[in-house]
């Protein structure tokens, strides 16, 4: 049985407990965690740990805004590899695919990337289903904003962001970030086109390879790591649209060789093209609900030449047209 990964946040929390005079064991006892949890950094809290002491700094906190004002410091304190991995990255939209490869090693939190007509889209997933307290929503949201303004020289604003309970954004959050506040289940974040391609006044090639080196190995090490068909699935929902869905793609923007790859797969019992197939029919939908594209529209961005061959998968996928599909989802 594979052991329990663990996220060695201890330092994260004695900062946070010293510079927002948090009373340390009480917030443990709130959490439910052991008193000596954080006694050494090298072990670390379990998934549910993590939880729980994250979302009891704001609870055992009669400070409103925490969230932002966590959000705002770790921004700008760059010192975990992940976050060196995306200040090193040659573009803002670069640079987030690569901290959401990495973001396991981080928290128990996934980040997913998509280029739609909308713009750059940034969803934070937390693991096991979890919905994100409005206080932990706003931490994620912050803190990636503030990381990407603080990485290039024009102002970047996004274009909008969404969180569950967006009603309880505070007039701080609102003026902070700059931009409607939406409802929603996920937590998202949309930026310009032109915002994901501004270029990091960072980008250091040669600090890139190294800090990659160094979180691959992490990743390798990780027992608890996202599998690699989950992997597989976010590097395609960025391929499709550029109309590049291959293995060959996907093994280069996971840094990984296509054996390796096709061997992992086989471990976890699936095949490439039957994540191909996952993927394209997730986006399919995703597509439709928004009701804004037209089905040679979807079927481009799904990388399909004809059209005739999207209404063919898709039916095979769904036993409907995409027109009947369309109208099932918006009712």
């Amino acid at each position: 049985m594979a052991r329990q990964f663990r996220y060695k946040i201890a330092p994260a929390i004695e900062q946070v407990c010293t510079y927002f005079d948090l009373n340390k064991p009480a917030l443990l006892r709130h959490a439910g965690v052991p008193a000596d949890a954080l006694d050494d950094p090298s072990k670390g809290l379990t998934e549910a740990q993590f939880f729980r002491v994250w979302q009891g700094m704001f609870e055992v906190s009669d400070d409103p805004d925490l969230a932002v004002k966590i959000g705002k410091s770790f921004a700008r304190a760059v010192t975990i590899p992940a976050a060196l991995a995306y200040c090193a990255s040659r573009n803002v939209g670069e640079g987030v695919r690569r901290l959401a490869d990495f973001k396991p090693l981080i928290a128990p939190v996934a980040l997913e990337t998509a280029t739609t007509e909308r713009g750059f889209e940034i969803t934070a997933v937390f693991a096991g289903g979890r919905i994100a307290t409005p206080s932990m929503a706003m931490f994620e949201i912050v803190y990636l904003t503030e990381m990407m303004r603080n990485s290039v020289l024009p102002q970047l604003d996004p274009l909008s962001v969404s969180m569950p309970q967006a009603g309880a954004a505070t007039t701080a959050a609102r003026s902070l970030l700059n931009c409607p506040i939406r409802e929603s289940r996920n937590i998202e974040i949309v930026l310009r086109h032109s915002d994901a391609t501004l270029p990091l006044i960072s980008a250091n090639a040669d600090l890139l390879d190294q800090v990659q080196m160094d979180l691959n190995h992490k990743m390798g090490q990780q027992d608890g790591q996202a599998l690699t068909s989950e992997r597989v699935k976010s590097a395609l929902v960025e391929l499709l649209p550029a109309g590049n869905p291959t293995i060959e793609a996907v093994c280069e923007r996971l840094v990984i060789t296509r054996r390796s790859l096709q061997r992992k797969l086989k471990i976890e019992g699936r095949s490439f093209q039957e994540l191909l197939s996952e993927t394209r029919e997730a986006m399919s939908l995703k597509y439709l609900r928004s009701g804004e594209m037209s089905v040679e529209e979807i079927s481009y961005l799904l990388a399909y030449r004809d059209p005739n061959s999207f209404y063919r998968a898709f039916h095979g996928w769904t036993g409907m047209t995409p027109a009947e599909a369309r109208r099932a989802v918006l009712q």
